[in-house]
């Protein structure tokens, strides 16, 4: 994608590979740190409240991501009219596209997972990790075509040269 389409943010792919990976770290990790928080039928379980901190730092820093992802030149790509791409650029954006639905799958295969079989385990899943959980895929589906067209692009510069 030498002749990318500049109707966003013109970051070096270097930059939207990082900030792409991570956001992805920073919803997750948010996710994983909400397992662990004091849920509201708990209040009086305060040891954990520090944990508060990290969270929000990681959700605010992974919506920041996913907003600089959506704002971002392979956004536009990701989502440009087949017309308006040549068959190099169309074959990536389509590998983008399946990237991301086989990532969605999966993250809702392990969500499925977690709800059949957690209670084996002694894992309770709360309605606000639900909310967290759909949250975090609902975001990271939405720019991950922006961010596998990125990886992808990347990867494809190291080959050529």
């Amino acid at each position: 994608m030498t002749n990318r389409k500049h109707h966003g943010l013109n970051l070096r792919i270097p930059v939207l590979r990082a900030i792409f990976i991570a956001t992805l770290i920073g919803l997750w990790g948010a996710l994983a740190i909400k397992c662990f928080l004091p849920g509201a039928d708990d209040p009086a379980d305060t040891g954990l409240a520090w944990l508060l901190v990290p969270h929000g730092i990681l959700t605010i820093g992974g919506l920041i991501g996913v907003g600089v992802m959506l704002w971002s030149d392979f956004s536009f790509v990701a989502q440009s009219a087949d017309a308006e791409l040549d068959e190099r650029e169309l074959a990536a954006r389509n590998r983008a596209h399946y990237l991301t639905l086989r990532y969605v799958l999966c993250a809702v295969l392990l969500g499925w997972c977690v709800l059949e079989f957690g209670d084996r385990f002694g894992i309770e899943v709360s309605r606000e990790i639900i909310v967290q959980f759909l949250m975090v895929l609902g975001f990271t589906g939405i720019i991950g075509p922006a961010g596998f067209l990125a990886l992808q692009t990347e990867r494809n510069a190291e080959e050529e040269s």
